[in-house]
């Protein structure tokens, strides 16, 4: 699962509060890096659809946040700024967790990953 596909996941169960939805807790036991070609349209285009914030507590909550320093906010004409997108363009796409769990931060339901695939299917209980 890749860190760009978990800034744009939001828990589903029906009982978890509208605010506590989006992000989904990171809990990972197997992270792989994997170097993937750089397509720096897609990276400059993406970047305003992100959420940073979220991004940085990802890399928190994987124990890459020293690893891996960004800012609080994405840098003014970041789409000049080659180290900046060849950064995030690694975080976002080549940082994948390929085992572990997200979790909802406002029931505690747990979404494994396994394979790098997050099994977010619900139970009829837990549909909206």
């Amino acid at each position: 699962m890749k860190l760009l596909t978990h800034n744009m996941l939001e828990s589903q169960v029906k009982t978890c509060p509208e605010e506590k939805r989006f992000p989904l807790k990171i809990v990972a036991t197997e992270i792989e890096e994997t170097e993937i070609e750089f397509q720096r349209s897609f990276i400059i285009n993406i970047i305003p659809k992100i959420d940073w914030g979220v991004l940085r507590g990802a890399l928190e909550e994987m124990g890459l946040s020293e690893k891996y320093e960004i800012g609080s906010k994405v840098p003014e004409n970041y789409e000049e700024d080659e180290t900046f997108l060849q950064l995030a363009h690694h975080i976002l796409l080549e940082i994948e967790i390929i085992t572990g769990k997200f979790v909802c931060r406002g029931t505690g339901r747990e979404f494994p990953i396994e394979n790098k695939i997050a099994n977010m299917l619900l139970t009829s209980e837990e549909l909206n």
